[in-house]
């Protein structure tokens, strides 16, 4: 067995100026290949498009499962946050069920849903009720309403073109909050999310969202910054924690990504058609508020989010949701599988537990593939010239194991450590196809280069 240890791993094998050569053919192969558009692979494009290794951390190897469990026969709930579904209802009857939350006093109300005037100024009548639910945000303690960023028009050579976000400088054109008469009342927190979306309002798109904006400058505003919703109500909540997260954010590095933090998501609100039924938070539905369902403990000294659950918890709707890592359809994604003020709430509870998920420089994964890569092709040039009618089965199993190995090791060490271990995909597929690429260079293109130069292959 040393014996063939020692043949395998021969220095003039692994360190040998082929390998460099065969590796540059190998990443020119790549480039070459991703600047053909084959148009018959989109539809596998489109559906591993959307994919990352953390999300099979997330829904198949259930990162987190302790925070969604059943302990005692009993589910480990969020004790922190309670979440209440508004559906469709009225201002009037939110204004309502507002009213009977604060009897139990909370200690923050978020409110994700936007009051905007033109409901008013349509029904006129129902001035009455607005300024009845406006009350209801006035008696409110440590009320935060959402508010967003928005797109602008700009006048760019002559034309008025429209402008959206710009990432590399955290900036909104425009603002958008609920009407003076409801947001004097509150506190505005910035609602938008980080989706894969490849350009505004298409509906059509995978709405993957991994990430949150922690705050934002809106141009319109003089580059005020506004913080994110889930920030401004730990705020409210324990301004302790929301102070150790600004600080985590005032750490990162200057550029697009500061402003973005993964979010660790630790579960969902349980509704009936959902194959998980193992809930996260409690959730309570409109007719449970309206009926008196609950009790003061329920909502005493919690953050109370308010938001879209559906008509009723039990229909299924697409509207409001979105895709995460806890899909259990991580490739292929057909159903929405969290609500809005959900994915809320779990950005509160992560900043709440400090369970932030910290990401290694891209260098970084392209330094590990690179040596990886270099590693792997020596390790089959030896077996190319010392075990050469074994090659091609060696090579393909060597590469699939290695490859193998490495997924276990960032999935593990994102499951363990809260570290993802940015490792670009190409060089996956580099580890697999290195041997079929080295056999290309010494069967085709050294044959060639020896021919010309009337030389013999040889594995010195």
């Amino acid at each position: 067995m040393k014996l063939y240890i020692k043949r395998f791993f021969r220095k003039k094998h692994l360190f040998h100026i082929d390998n460099i050569i065969s590796m540059v053919v190998l990443f020119l192969f790549f480039k070459l290949l991703g600047s053909i558009q084959l148009s018959v692979l989109d539809p596998i494009g489109d559906a591993l498009g959307d994919v990352e290794l953390t999300d099979i951390v997330f829904s198949q190897f259930n990162k987190n499962g302790e925070y969604h469990a059943i302990q005692e026969g009993e589910p480990t709930l969020d004790t922190n946050v309670v979440i209440v579904n508004i559906g469709n209802e009225s201002r009037g009857s939110i204004a309502i069920m507002l009213s009977k939350i604060n009897q139990c006093e909370p200690s923050a109300v978020g409110i994700d849903c936007f009051f905007d005037k033109s409901y008013r100024a349509q029904t006129r009548q129902d001035s009455m009720v607005d300024n009845f639910l406006a009350m209801s945000f006035q008696n409110t303690k440590n009320l935060v309403l959402v508010s967003g960023g928005a797109k602008g028009y700009e006048n760019i050579n002559g034309k008025i073109q429209t402008t959206n976000y710009k990432p590399e400088l955290n900036q909104y054109p425009n603002y958008k909050t609920s009407d003076f008469l409801f947001s004097q009342h509150a506190t505005n927190g910035l609602a938008n999310l980080v989706t894969d979306l490849k350009a505004e309002n298409e509906e059509n798109e995978f709405k993957v969202c991994r990430k949150m904006l922690t705050h934002a400058k809106i141009k319109s505003l003089n580059d005020t910054v506004i913080e994110s919703f889930a920030l401004s109500l730990v705020s409210k909540h324990d301004s302790n924690k929301a102070n150790i997260f600004r600080k985590r954010i005032d750490k990162k590095p200057a550029g697009k990504n500061k402003a973005e933090e993964i979010i660790n998501y630790t579960g969902n609100i349980y509704v009936p058609f959902q194959n998980r039924p193992k809930p996260r938070y409690r959730a309570f539905d409109v007719s449970d508020i309206q009926q008196g369902n609950f009790t003061k403990e329920d909502f005493e000294g919690k953050i109370v989010l308010m938001g879209f659950l559906g008509g009723n918890i039990n229909i299924k709707t697409g509207e409001d949701k979105f895709f995460t890592p806890l899909n259990e359809r991580y490739i292929g994604k057909t159903n929405e599988d969290m609500y809005g003020v959900v994915i809320h709430a779990n950005a509160i509870t992560m900043i709440m537990q400090e369970l932030y998920i910290d990401s290694t420089p891209k260098w970084i994964g392209h330094v590990i593939g690179i040596i990886l890569t270099f590693f792997c092709v020596g390790i089959f040039r030896s077996v190319y010239f010392e075990y050469k009618h074994w090659y091609d089965g060696i090579t393909k199993v060597l590469g699939v194991i290695f490859s193998m190995i490495l997924l276990f090791v960032i999935g593990l060490v994102f499951a363990s450590q809260n570290i993802k271990i940015t490792f670009p995909a190409m060089y996956f597929v580099a580890i697999v196809l290195a041997g079929d690429l080295l056999e290309i260079y010494y069967g085709l293109l050294k044959n060639i280069y020896f021919k010309l130069t009337k030389q013999e292959i040889t594995g010195e």
